[in-house]
Parts: structure tokens; sequence; C-alpha cells
């Protein structure tokens, strides 16, 4: 009898996990598992925006400012391509690229890999040497990260580090050099 409820008490669990929405950006940001970062209020507000969610961070002059619009006049989807417009040492690279790329490899769902297929989480940039930028962001993550450095699959190098999610699935994080006709990114499941 105690067997058969420790059984139904997992696949209730997993049930659960298979159910629940993948975790949030600005949550996967935040989260001591993961990126744990402190966010600026325009950072968390980049962050909630970029997913169809209502910032709650800044106010409406902010909103203006930064956005160009109202609270809400913001799009209430998640956008696929995200543009931000920032001085140097705004956080561009450490606090919204980087962590998406992981937050990406982590949570989005690959229902088409086929068997032995790795997804990807692409760092793009016009040459190396700054994708490896980004990169070096996304490995300190990985390494200080609990759980992320539990799913390591393999030693990272200087440009792609594999992690086997909690579904099982791989994904490699690679720094790739912006080409002609997008061929870095060809033949991959992104």
């Amino acid at each position: 009898m105690e067997r058969d409820a420790a059984i139904h008490a997992l696949l209730d669990a997993e049930l659960a996990r298979r159910e629940a929405p993948p975790m949030s950006f600005r949550a996967f940001q935040e989260d001591a598992r993961f990126c744990d970062l402190c966010l600026s209020p325009l950072i968390a507000a980049i962050a909630d925006a970029s997913c169809g969610v209502v910032p709650t961070t800044i106010d409406e002059e902010a909103c203006q400012r930064h956005f160009g619009c109202t609270l809400d006049e913001l799009p209430r989807a998640a956008a696929r391509t995200v543009v931000v417009r920032a001085g140097g040492r705004g956080g561009k690279t450490s606090r919204l690229m980087a962590p998406k790329a992981l937050h990406a490899a982590w949570t989005v769902p690959l229902p088409t890999l086929g068997p032995g297929e790795h997804g990807y989480a692409l760092l793009i940039a016009p040459d190396l040497s700054l994708a490896r930028q980004t990169f070096s962001f996304v490995r300190g993550y990985v390494e200080a990260s609990p759980e992320l450095s539990a799913a390591l699959v393999g030693e990272p190098t200087k440009e792609e580090l594999t992690l086997r999610r909690p579904d099982g699935q791989l994904v490699t994080v690679r720094c790739v050099a912006a080409s002609r006709g997008g061929k870095g990114g060809r033949g991959k499941t992104l």
C-alpha cells in the first residue's frame, strides 16, 4: 500500500512537471538555481515585455521614455525578435543575451528532435571573438549554477557547451560567426 502511494506520488509529480508552463525568462534570470541575477528595473522590464508580460518594475514615464509607448500599448505576446538599443555596459550581453541563450536551451520545447539529434542555441556575432564574449557569460552562469552545472555533458570548450535538460534532450550552446546565407545555423534545430 505504501509502495503504491509512493509510485502514485512520483507519477503525479512527473505529470505536474510536464504540464507546468516553462519557467519565464525573468524568473530564470533571477532564480538562484540558474543565473541568480539581481536585475535593474529596466532590464527586468525588457525581459518581461519580450515575453508579452506587462512590466511591473517601471512606471508609465519610464515606459514611454524607453519603449516609446505606454504600458498598455506594449505587446501581449512573446516576441521572436527583440531589439535593444543601449549604450555600453548596459547589460545587453551579460543580463539579456547570455541568459536568454541559456533560458532557450533549457526551456524551449523540442518535439521534432530525432534520436541522437541535439538542439542548438547559437550565439551569432559578426566575428567569433564577439560571440565568445557572450559565451563567457553563458559558461560563467552554467559553472555557478548548481542545476546547470550538474546538467553539463562533457567539458565546455571556448566556443560551446552541451546541457542535458530535465526532459533528457541535449542542447548545445555554440558560438558562430555570422556568414553569408546563415551557413552556421543551417541543418540544426534551433
